[in-house]
């Protein structure tokens, strides 16, 4: 915070700037905590259960987001001389509700949890929830997505903006910056679950664990060239950015087809077959989008001219079916980690 403090270029760009160093220390912060070693034979008991993230909302979430709101807000109205008073009062409030995050009723309910867990139940107050964990990149990314889009009509007089081109920094770059850091690990956590889930059989061959291995890797990849075309826009290097976003929707087109085949989905009942239909329209979408973009940017020389308005709805449609893609695994998902997955099922010691 101190090397950023004493080395910010301008002060129209200190408090977007502020809050995505505020974005990384604080998910980079969650991660190590819950890689740990110590900890981490406990993340899916605790990652998993509803409880944790309704107080994890409460306590931090909610008031990060009023926290950014209000910073937000500094950069756009007039400083006034209320306005330092005004400040102290507010980062108060919010940092005292981010410390009292005790719960006096926690080692009662984590009690009750042992107990039930050693019945060999999932607890009744605090429910496995990873069909809502798949759900959430899409729900931050979209929602991402239409934030940023709104901030660019309304801040530029140019129809249709494309985030695989440079974008006005303020706001609609920084907006995108801000929602895809959450959504891209959110995205790592549902390619975990999926990976978790795709265990069809106990006798499975050499092929079909290649496969498996092949498609969570790939996820990951993805992933990684996604943080890493964030950071070639935020330095603006278009080039290099466009080559990473393909890059990064290649890797997923491998990721997705490569889980559903290590899975055979293609081969089993109802609901396998609607989940080989999602694979097939999420790899097509993305392809076509990385065809279009290539000869857009004149990556592959042509004399095409592919309008605005088609390669901006194909760009929009890439990025939802890349969100969206941990929801066609909802039912297989769900079904595997209710089989006791989550959770150690330890036997009753009798006396």
């Amino acid at each position: 915070m101190v090397l950023f403090l004493s080395t910010r270029s301008s002060w129209p760009d200190f408090h977007w700037q502020s809050m995505i160093l505020l974005d990384v220390l604080w998910l980079l912060g969650f991660t190590v905590f819950w890689f740990q070693p110590a900890r981490r034979a406990m993340a899916n008991e605790v990652l998993l259960r509803s409880h944790y993230w309704l107080r994890l909302w409460k306590q931090a979430l909610l008031p990060t987001a009023l926290l950014s709101v209000f910073l937000g807000a500094l950069q756009a109205t007039l400083v006034s001389q209320a306005t330092p008073t005004a400040c102290r009062t507010v980062f108060a409030l919010l940092a005292a509700r981010v410390i009292s995050a005790a719960n006096c009723q926690g080692e009662k309910l984590r009690e009750s949890q042992r107990l039930q867990e050693l019945q060999g139940l999932s607890p009744s107050w605090n429910p496995i929830i990873v069909r809502q964990l798949l759900g959430a990149p899409g729900l931050l990314g979209l929602l991402t997505l239409f934030a940023s889009l709104v901030a660019d009509l309304l801040t530029s007089s140019q129809a249709w903006p494309l985030l695989s081109r440079p974008v006005d920094a303020r706001p609609g770059g920084y907006l995108v910056v801000l929602g895809a850091l959450p959504s891209l690990l959110s995205m790592a956590a549902a390619v975990w679950l999926v990976s978790h889930a795709v265990n069809s059989s106990i006798f499975e061959s050499e092929e079909i664990c290649f496969t498996k291995e092949l498609g969570c890797l790939s996820g990951y990849l993805s992933i990684v060239l996604g943080l890493l075309t964030l950071l070639l826009h935020v330095f603006d290097l278009p080039k290099l950015q466009v080559m990473s976003l393909v890059f990064c929707f290649g890797t997923m087109v491998i990721a997705v087809l490569a889980s559903a085949f290590g899975n055979r989905v293609f081969l089993g009942g109802f609901s396998s077959r609607c989940l080989g239909v999602s694979t097939l329209c999420s790899a097509f979408i993305l392809s076509s989008f990385i065809v279009m973009l290539l000869l857009d940017q004149q990556l592959i020389p042509n004399h095409y001219e592919l309008p605005r308005q088609g390669l901006a709805i194909m760009e929009y449609l890439s990025v939802a079916a890349y969100l969206l893609w941990p929801l066609a695994w909802t039912r297989e998902v769900h079904s595997s980690w209710q089989l006791h997955k989550a959770w150690p099922s330890k036997p009753i010691q009798m006396a």
